[in-house]
């Protein structure tokens, strides 16, 4: 299963978009830092993964995805 979440906000720059998700890091001037991260070990505790784009517009487009089958764990 694949989902997107996109915005138009004022985006990721590039060179940060391997940073948001290492706790305590923020790209703006209030947050913990702690979201994203969170998301990341908990998509991977599903065998998933979350990888983070620049979209077409403005902004950004997150893409989640998750097998639908169930995994080992180990």
């Amino acid at each position: 299963m694949t989902i997107e979440i996109s915005d138009q906000g004022d985006g990721i720059p590039k060179e940060r978009q391997d940073d948001i998700f290492t706790p305590f890091v923020i790209t703006k001037k209030e947050g913990t830092g702690l979201g994203l991260p969170i998301v990341k070990k908990v998509i991977e505790a599903h065998a998933g993964s979350i990888k983070v784009s620049e979209n077409s517009a403005k902004g950004v487009t997150f893409r989640i995805t998750i097998p639908l089958t169930p995994h080992k764990r180990g």
